[in-house]
């Protein structure tokens, strides 16, 4: 019977095809196991060439700290570069969180000379949790790792780790003072409206052209592990790190695509612009923003206008701001008729012939249009006025014949 031992060691072979590219299997790993504590560190690397779907994993090494910055959020992350990432996603044994939920498997992905390394920390067994964090902690200060990348990790991964570090009495700044992306939420801002779902499995089939075969499901790597604790024979859990692996494969392959999204602009279409004109501009990038909406509509007929109206409105507001006020007047006029967007082009173009035309007459004989437009609307069972929208409207409408009647001939 094998020892404990020869059973991790005999990680170091290959793991089951299971449909995924053959160049997988041949990537090196590296193997650590430490016969006075029951935890592995398991590292693969994937050269240049390694083909994941229809993108090279390495070349998340492309992506501008611009993009990095926008999908933060935060122009802070522009001194931010690859090499300074870390890809982080957790297997855990339930998603309740708590104090009962642990994470067995934490698997980490890093670029290093020219390749890209997931490295990977599996608890053989609960009573070497404090080895097994430990030693992730200091893959973190080794890497000089300035930021981490998960899908979800904010709401679920790093909580639960901050909660194991604190019942496990580490201290948790390492955790708390290195910034996090996390790609759900850009992924729901810009294909959430395309996309039949979010989860990963989603986006790598739409997006990135990937489609796991044989791959164990969520809901049984749990159980998977809790027998492979009883039994202890480690064939169990390669399939769970496989899934991991592909995971953080899918998030390096993530951050390629949404670089090249925001770079080359044929891949525009296939997201939603107006979240890439709002993320461009929540990071400063407000030329870029107004660019890439105005690019946009100009590649519309004026009779698609239907098709995406909030990408017009957008571009409208981005035309106001620059002062350029009678463009944004002639996109409001399209979007007035248009259902669902009466009431705010109305209120814009009101705005625009009271306060800039001086013009009282034309801002409310746009007010009675979009009133009889909503009214029409309404009927039809299609919109209606907003609470309180028509009673501001009204006092709108009082106004507006208080200066057109002061107004002198």
């Amino acid at each position: 019977m094998l020892s404990i031992k020869e059973k991790l060691y005999g990680l170091r072979g290959s793991l089951p095809a299971g449909d995924m590219k053959s160049q997988e299997l041949h990537a090196e790993k590296r193997v650590y196991a430490l016969e006075e504590h029951g935890w592995v560190i398991r590292e693969k690397r994937f050269a240049a060439d390694f083909l994941y779907g229809s993108f090279f994993p390495t070349m998340m090494s492309e992506v501008s700290p611009r993009t990095l910055a926008l999908v933060a959020g935060d122009r802070a992350f522009l001194d931010v570069f690859p090499q300074n990432l870390l890809l982080i996603d957790t297997e855990t044994t339930g998603l309740a969180g708590g104090t009962g939920t642990y994470a067995f498997l934490i698997g980490t992905a890093f670029l290093e000379e020219g390749e890209l390394v997931v490295r990977q920390f599996l608890m053989s067994d609960f009573d070497y949790e404090l080895e097994t964090l430990t030693a992730f902690v200091e893959t973190l200060r080794q890497k000089k790792i300035t930021s981490l990348v998960s899908y979800n990790g904010k709401s679920f991964d790093l909580p639960l780790l901050k909660n194991r570090f604190v019942l496990n009495r580490l201290s948790t700044r390492d955790l708390e003072e290195i910034a996090h992306i996390d790609l759900l939420k850009t992924v729901r801002r810009l294909w959430k409206k395309k996309l039949p779902s979010c989860t990963l499995s989603d986006v790598e089939y739409q997006l990135l052209h990937v489609q796991r075969n044989n791959d164990i499901p969520g809901s049984e790597i749990p159980k998977t592990f809790f027998r492979f604790l009883q039994t202890r024979d480690f064939q169990t859990i390669l399939p769970i790190l496989k899934h991991n692996v592909q995971d953080l494969l899918s998030m390096a392959c993530l951050l390629i695509e949404i670089d090249r999204l925001f770079s080359e602009p044929g891949r525009q279409g296939s997201a939603d612009r107006v979240w890439m004109y709002r993320m461009l501009n929540e990071a400063g990038f407000q030329d870029d923003a107004a660019s890439l909406c105005e690019n946009a509509v100009h590649t519309f007929q004026s009779s698609t206008i239907r098709v995406n109206p909030e990408l017009f409105f957008t571009y409208a507001m981005t035309l106001k701001r620059a002062k350029r006020f009678r463009e944004a007047a002639a996109v409001l006029c399209e979007l007035l008729p248009v259902t669902g967007w009466s009431l705010r082009a109305g209120e814009e173009l009101a705005k625009y012939y009271e306060h800039v035309e001086k013009d009282f007459e034309k801002a409310l004989s746009v007010l009675r249009r979009c009133e009889q437009i909503v009214e029409v609307e309404s009927a039809l069972g299609k919109a209606r006025f907003p609470s309180g929208v028509k009673e501001e409207w009204q006092v709108r409408t009082a106004r507006l014949l208080r200066k057109r009647n002061q107004k002198p001939f």
